[in-house]
């Protein structure tokens, strides 16, 4: 087995980004906040008054992936106002622009979010502590999926896609034989909340991915898939890679945007069913993704994602796959 090799183009290289968990600086004891937008102005501007008030937030910062619109008079004057909020103004409109290889993070963490969620800044703080007990190696995030990174069978759509959105969660009644068991998961979904090392927006734009990296651009959509695979090929085999935490009271506590916490969640649910988002404009071809993603990890003899059952439950520390699944409420994903 040679999936050691061409650690540097993986995202393992020999350089000082790999020790400098270590730091205890400011760096190390803060965290940087990416919000995604497009044509979200509402949700956005709701939003970002929340992210600047949670503790221990370094810097916000906004990616506009709008080259055809300026950004909008509200929120440069926000920009203005708080020394810690940048917008950047992407040039192009592709999908792998939500990671930023040339972006100076003055911080080691970066939790990468879209405009239209947030989480409540005691349910952060809690992800944000646990990621830092990891020393960084870990991807720390609320969304778990069990994604199928083998050949597809080719019977159904469904099939190529390789996952369900609630398959980790569901109910053993609804489960085939051969699904995992309820709470097991090889993936994460950072780009709908969740913590990972900086160095893995340069790694995402290792050569080893350009296959999978232009069809996620070619149809925008899957960068969250690959961004499992990214992380997965370069961290350690003995490194704990992925760590779910629960989603089920992200929205419950110390909420700061401009709208009311009852708004704030009648809106979500608004975009939620947008049929003009990306999610429904793109779904169909997240298996197209997912077999680019496969055929760079048989090409470079990279380590795919493994299977994870553990869960952090905020508040209440670690619980296996077992435990959360008799506790339903607790396994929760969206």
């Amino acid at each position: 087995n040679n999936n050691n090799n061409n650690k540097e183009n993986v995202g393992e290289g020999n350089n000082k980004e790999n020790d400098d968990t270590n730091d205890k600086g400011l760096e190390h004891m803060s965290y940087t906040i990416v919000v995604s937008t497009f044509a979200r102005d509402d949700a956005l501007l709701a939003v970002l008054p929340h992210w600047l008030a949670c503790s221990n937030v370094s810097e916000v910062v906004v990616v506009w992936h709008d080259p055809a619109r300026d950004v909008i008079l509200p929120l440069r004057n926000l920009e203005a106002r708080n020394a810690r909020l940048r917008v950047l103004h992407q040039p192009t409109d592709k999908l792998s622009n939500r990671y930023l290889k040339d972006f100076q993070f003055n911080t080691l963490a970066v939790f990468n979010v879209d405009d239209d969620e947030w989480y409540g800044d005691d349910i952060m703080l809690d992800a944000f502590r646990l990621w830092k007990e990891k020393e960084g190696n870990a991807m720390v995030g609320f969304n778990a999926r069990m994604v199928n990174f083998t050949l597809p069978l080719v019977s159904s759509k469904r099939n190529a896609i390789g996952y369900q959105w609630d398959g980790v969660c569901k109910a053993d009644a609804r489960r085939k034989k051969m699904e995992a068991p309820c709470g097991h998961y090889n993936s994460l979904f950072v780009t709908k909340g969740g913590f990972l090392h900086r160095k893995y927006h340069k790694a995402f734009f290792s050569r080893v991915w350009t296959r999978a990296r232009e069809m996620v651009d070619k149809w925008s959509t899957g960068e969250d898939i690959l961004m499992t695979a990214v992380h997965a090929a370069a961290v350690s085999d003995k490194t704990e890679k992925i760590i779910a935490v629960s989603a089920t009271y992200r929205h419950d506590i110390h909420y700061e945007g401009l709208l009311s916490h009852e708004n704030a969640v009648v809106m979500d649910a608004k975009l939620k069913k947008d049929p003009n988002a990306l999610h429904f404009l793109t779904e169909s071809h997240r298996g197209d993704v997912r077999m680019a993603i496969i055929a760079n990890i048989l090409e470079h003899n990279l380590r795919p994602p493994t299977t994870h059952s553990s869960w952090y439950i905020p508040g209440t520390g670690m619980m296996s796959a077992a435990e959360i699944c008799e506790e339903r409420e607790l396994c929760y994903v969206f």
